[in-house]
């Protein structure tokens, strides 16, 4: 479990000094699942099936996580066949208090003191369909991105913002690398 499709398609186990997919198995997976009581993995299995966050909603996921007041950090895995980073922003976004962050590569805007009043839709990328939220001082201003992106993968409109396509408003954990390599500045940081 939690080892993606391209793991093995790719060979990665090499990587791990695993001379064929045989020892990885035998040497690894053997290694580290077999001293364990398999009771013990069923268990771990069947808690996994049935942890559905939604179950006390009758089954709405939106409305679950609505619900979610504590602060969290969302660590998906670009690789992973589990949490991959797409299934990750999209259930970030129904989190209430998730920070995200309104990014663009540096020049896209060329006044450093631009206003979310100031932003054209035409030069922001969507995120799926979720319209972009500003807040302050009480007042809230609701932006529909109509840039010639849109997609669900927040590591795609990253990529795509540092080139230089348009302003993104992802999860803060996207983009957050071409923040600090100074590859994207965040528009509004307070």
């Amino acid at each position: 479990m939690g080892w993606s499709t391209e793991f093995f398609q790719q060979g990665r186990h090499k990587a791990l000094s695993f001379t064929d997919m045989d020892h990885f198995v035998d040497a690894f997976m053997c290694g580290y699942f077999g001293s364990m009581d398999p009771n013990n993995l069923l268990r771990m299995a069947w808690k996994w099936q049935r942890g559905d966050v939604s179950r006390d909603t009758g089954g709405d996921l939106a409305a679950a996580l609505a619900r979610v007041t504590a602060k969290m950090l969302v660590m998906p895995i670009t690789h992973e066949m589990f949490f991959p980073p797409s299934d990750c922003a999209r259930e970030a976004a129904l989190v209430i208090g998730f920070p995200l962050v309104t990014l663009a590569a540096p020049g896209l805007f060329p006044d450093t003191q631009i206003s979310p009043h100031d932003l054209d839709p035409a030069l922001c990328l969507a995120l799926g369909n979720r319209p972009w939220k500003f807040s302050r001082n009480g007042e809230e201003l609701r932006l529909q991105p109509q840039g010639r992106l849109r997609s669900n993968s927040g590591t795609f409109l990253a990529q795509s913002a540092v080139a230089g396509a348009g302003a993104i408003q992802v999860p803060s954990y996207y983009g957050s690398q071409d923040c600090a390599k100074r590859r994207l500045i965040q528009l509004f940081p307070d």
